[in-house]
């Protein structure tokens, strides 16, 4: 992800990612992980818990969104914007598919894919 999108989350969503300074991915999932943050972080003001980011990534052509301890709702949130990611183009944000090409697996749009 890039730099802005990067500080943006960081400096907005503090402390969720006190300890996750680096998001391995690209910036066409920035909507989802902000909606993701937003959620998460309301759920640690309300409760006062210490639960924090720890890896945020794409695996498997998927979003992968770690904590290093969360609520039964938290992980609601996270299982749901793991989904999402199965069905947007990581690379833009629109509407892409999970594909598997020469073995490596990416969820993209047909024009990002090209390219």
């Amino acid at each position: 992800m890039n730099e802005k999108n990067t500080r943006f989350l960081i400096e907005t969503y503090e402390p969720l990612y006190e300890f996750c300074p680096i998001f391995e991915c690209e910036d066409g999932w920035f909507d989802i992980i902000n909606d993701l943050s937003a959620e998460l972080h309301y759920i640690i003001l309300k409760t006062d818990c210490s639960c924090r980011a720890s890896q945020v990534k794409e695996k498997y052509g998927t979003l992968r969104y770690y904590m290093d301890t969360e609520t039964s709702e938290m992980s609601k949130f996270i299982k749901l914007a793991e989904k999402r990611s199965a069905e947007a183009c990581e690379y833009c944000g629109e509407k892409g598919k999970l594909k598997e090409i020469n073995g490596w697996s990416y969820t993209s749009c047909d024009d990002c894919l090209s390219n």
